[in-house]
């Protein structure tokens, strides 16, 4: 996976390959990386999902504006010249 340029995969894998090289490493310091490349490679994987390809809730995912429309240029309402007219309210019913 590459992120923001970065091949975590192969840079994780070079990582692996030098642990198993070094024998000054105490086992505890070399537990604690195998548990750091544990949590990247799970938080990297992490990073894909959403709630159409997860068990995660729709709220989580990253959504677009609502608005996507540019605001027009154009004044509002009707053409210059043309004379309006409103509708008369019409009889309101009471449905009590």
């Amino acid at each position: 996976m590459k992120l923001d340029g970065i091949d975590i995969d192969g840079a994780i894998k070079n990582i692996e390959s030098a642990l198993k090289q070094e024998e000054n490493l105490s086992p505890a310091l070399k537990s604690m990386i195998n548990i750091l490349i544990m949590v990247v490679k799970l938080l990297t994987n992490r990073i894909g999902l959403n709630s159409k390809n997860s068990s995660k809730p729709p709220s989580t995912d990253t959504k677009l504006p609502k608005n996507t429309r540019k605001k027009s240029t154009k004044k509002t309402g009707g053409q210059n010249g043309h004379v309006g007219t409103t509708l008369k309210q019409g009889i309101v019913w009471d449905t009590h």
